[in-house]
């Protein structure tokens, strides 16, 4: 999830973080999704603000899942605004065009 850097939407962010943190580590996701989540991040970029949620998917078959995962993602996040941008990136991809800049 991508957020502009912008004061009035701290509490907002800081809600959206924690609630993605207590879910995750609360064990809220359904086991098949549990087991391809491996990591997250809060990261504060020049441009704007990244909430990152990393899964290990290895087959075709982890698109549904991944999918289940992503709108999970921004049900739990309770961002509705049009400033927030949530997408998927394959770790690889990002890598090679360095998009996190």
């Amino acid at each position: 999830m991508t957020l502009p850097i912008e004061d009035d939407v701290e509490e907002e962010v800081d809600r959206a973080w924690m609630n993605l943190l207590l879910h995750v580590i609360g064990g809220q996701f359904e086991k098949t999704e549990r087991d391809m989540i491996n990591g997250m991040i809060f990261s504060i970029r020049d441009k704007h603000l990244r909430i990152s949620l990393w899964c290990n998917a290895s087959s075709e078959a982890d698109k549904e899942s991944l999918i289940k995962i992503g709108k999970q993602f921004r049900e739990i996040s309770q961002l509705k605004d049009s400033r927030y941008q949530f997408g998927y990136q394959v770790h690889q991809k990002a890598l090679k065009h360095d998009l996190d800049n």
